[in-house]
């Protein structure tokens, strides 16, 4: 499984395994000294059940001597007590015979030792039949046939003896040749564990450090400003991988930032120079409406010496109302219908705005999958390549194996039809990757030409998005602009009725006509010194302006260190 690969582990996890097989090496290594041990023990036991073995046949040679005695000091001066002491001697005799028959383990050995055994019963038969039963004169030339059995006898002791001790100094050499493997092995055990060990662990340095060098390459790049830089492309799950993929992610994320902050800061660049330009025109305009104050204060006090000419102006300014009473009524109704269709046209808008967006995230995710389906691919030719070489191979094995059953002759004609089969079946693998190859090539070309395609939709969506984006705020503005006239013509209509119910009193009010041209005069000043102040404000928002014009301005220059 994935998950179990090399790659996919953490790192932790990959030292530990380094430390598992340095220890199991050692474990390894140990039961091979252990065991090395125990066949160093079996071999002291053997050293001491053949020395036991040496001493006790020494001991039967003094014992067989020491019968040889007990018969001559029987021979001079016979006693019971020699016969219970010979007795005894052989009956120590006969244990030790039988204790060491089962370790006489050559042929050599069993014969002298058979030879010893007999000769002892012969010095036991004379004894007991010639010395202590027989005359004086058997029992002298009983002691010649006795002397005669202690050469020989010694002889063969001392044979054996030497075969014995001879067998030890084998055993001894065996049991130095197993102490001298078991410091082999562990030596070699403890070199072969840690360099192996210090293998594994540097190998897997390596590769971090590799990886960590190309995250550190990355990171140093897009601290220089270069956001073109290539992802980092790692395969594997451990914490370099997961560092990789959020380093990717961070990438990408600061890209869109980046990009953004660079629309976003022409775009307010843009909206300040037009609200920098709006502002002046409003400057201009209120200057416009004081000099126009400023005549029309000009105007009320020459109308105050002019109250007798309004009499006559009265008649017709009423029909003028009139007429504008009736115009009014026309436009609020054509401003009310301009609304509703401006209203009609934001709804419009905000409906758009939403569906491009929608195109916008659909187009992003439509290129994102086609960028996944050409690193898929990207994978499918790798493994086709890998059939082919596998192909290639086979064909080569199918080859070989028709050459090997040729060889072999009638035994192998079997073979040669199994190994022609693979030829052909390699030969079938190998046209139908090629033709995979070409369908994988054309799907990729394609998939190119999609992707091309798709991200300059991408970018129109972009673009389409920013202009209905604008045009909303167009038509908001004109809907405002349209309901403040609303409330102007209204604020005029109701103006325009209480004129025409003060037309009809002006005829009697006209010697009132002065006063009000006065008050009408001072109240265009007043007018006069608030507008003094509006234009002042304008000039506090035209700097203001500028200052936001020179702020996006600095964002801008701060965005184009950045290569997106």
């Amino acid at each position: 499984m994935s998950i179990f690969r090399w790659r996919n582990l953490k790192i932790a996890l990959k030292y530990n395994i380094a430390l598992f097989t340095t220890i199991f090496l050692v474990i390894i290594a140990s039961v091979f000294v252990i065991m090395s041990l125990y066949q160093i023990k079996d071999a002291v036991d053997v050293i001491e059940t053949t020395a036991a073995r040496a001493v006790d046949l020494t001991h039967m040679g003094s014992l067989f001597k020491a019968k040889e005695l007990i018969i001559l000091d029987y021979v001079n001066m016979p006693r019971d007590r020699l016969v219970d002491e010979y007795k005894v001697f052989q009956d120590e005799f006969t244990e030790l015979v039988t204790k060491l028959e089962p370790y006489m383990y050559t042929d050599s050995q069993k014969l002298m030792f058979s030879q010893i055994e007999k000769n002892s019963q012969k010095m036991n038969d004379t004894f007991n039949n010639q010395i202590v039963s027989g005359t004086t004169e058997e029992a002298m030339m009983a002691t010649v046939t006795i002397s005669s059995l202690r050469d020989p006898t010694s002889l063969l002791f001392e044979r054996l003896r030497d075969e014995v001790i001879y067998e030890m100094g084998l055993e001894i050499n065996s049991a130095g040749r197993h102490v001298q493997n078991a410091f082999i092995i562990l030596i070699v055990s403890i070199i072969t564990a840690s360099s192996l060990g210090s293998v594994i662990v540097f190998i897997i340095s390596r590769n971090i450090s590799r990886n960590l060098y190309k995250v550190v390459s990355v990171l140093n790049q897009i601290s220089d400003g270069n956001l073109s830089v290539e992802a980092v492309k790692f395969d594997g799950r451990d914490e370099v991988a997961q560092l990789s993929d959020s380093i990717n992610k961070t990438l990408h994320d600061l890209k869109y930032m980046i990009s953004g902050i660079k629309e976003s800061s022409e775009v307010v660049e843009f909206e300040s120079t037009e609200m920098k330009r709006r502002v002046i025109e409003g400057k201009t305009g209120i200057e416009h409406i004081t000099d126009t104050m400023t005549q029309m204060s000009a105007g009320a006090q020459e109308q105050a010496g002019s109250a007798s000419e309004i009499a006559g102006s009265i008649y017709n300014l009423s029909r003028l109302i009139q007429n504008a009473n009736q115009n009014k009524d026309d436009l609020q109704v054509s401003s009310e219908n301009i609304i509703n269709v401006v209203g009609d046209g934001t709804r419009q808008m905000e409906n758009s705005v939403g569906a491009m967006q929608q195109i916008h995230d659909i187009f992003g995710d439509t290129v994102e999958k086609v960028r996944i389906f050409d690193e898929s691919l990207d994978k499918v030719t790798d493994l086709v390549q890998i059939i082919n070489n596998i192909a290639k191979q086979t064909n080569l094995l199918a080859l070989n194996a028709a050459i090997e059953a040729a060889r072999a002759g009638e035994a192998g004609r079997g073979f040669a039809v199994v190994a022609d089969e693979i030829g052909k079946l390699s030969v079938q693998v190998a046209e139908s990757v090629e033709k995979i190859t070409e369908m994988v090539t054309g799907i990729q070309g394609e998939s190119k030409f999609i992707a091309q395609t798709l991200e300059n939709g991408y970018g129109s969506v972009r673009d389409g998005t920013a202009n209905i984006q604008a045009t909303r705020e167009i038509f908001n503005r004109i809907q405002s602009e349209m309901r403040l006239m609303v409330e102007k013509v209204e604020q005029v209509s109701a103006g325009l009725e209480n004129i025409n119910n003060n037309v009809q009193k002006v005829n009697i009010a006209g010697e009132n006509i002065a006063a009000i041209s006065e008050e009408n005069s001072a109240g265009i000043e007043e007018t006069v010194i608030s507008i003094n102040n509006q234009n002042e404000l304008m000039n506090t928002i035209a700097d203001n302006a500028s200052a936001f014009t020179q702020s996006a301005e600095k964002l801008k220059q701060m965005t184009e260190r950045f290569v997106v």
